[in-house]
């Protein structure tokens, strides 16, 4: 029985958290008497899911260099929502200071970029997956 979990899966399940809590914050905004309130407890409920997402992402390995790269464009789109949800919160009359998550996302984002390029030298252009078939004289043969 596996106990744990691989550090990629957990970015998969942590970033289509945030994702959802975003959804569910601007939903609960539009009918909330406090729209402020509710936006600024869903931006820092993203915020920490997030870190735990980027903090799983720095421990991933990849297959390759398209599996990279998605990773990369999955955390991109995502830091892109969170400030929005911070924009969203600033807007509304959030009492919350953001201006130093705002930096912080920033340096993440620069982070992250170096972080995939100086991997994507590692990694192979394409995953080859291992293809059986029986050649004509009835032999079993590997290509890839």
């Amino acid at each position: 029985m596996q106990t744990t979990v691989d550090a990629a899966t957990a970015f998969a399940l942590l970033v289509s958290g945030a994702a959802k809590i975003g959804g569910a914050t601007t939903a609960a905004a539009v009918t909330s008497l406090a729209p402020a309130a509710v936006l600024s407890l869903g931006m820092l409920a993203r915020a920490m899911t997030m870190a735990q997402a980027i903090a799983a992402q720095v421990s991933a390995t990849y297959v390759s260099q398209q599996d990279a790269l998605a990773a990369r464009d999955r955390l991109l789109v995502a830091l892109d929502a969170l400030e929005a949800d911070m924009t969203a919160a600033v807007n509304a009359g959030s009492p919350i200071f953001v201006s130093g998550l705002y930096g912080a996302v920033r340096d993440v984002r620069a982070a992250l970029v170096a972080d995939i390029s100086v991997r994507l030298g590692r990694l192979c252009a394409r995953t080859f997956r291992s293809v059986r078939w029986r050649s004509h004289m009835g032999r079993e043969t590997h290509a890839r």
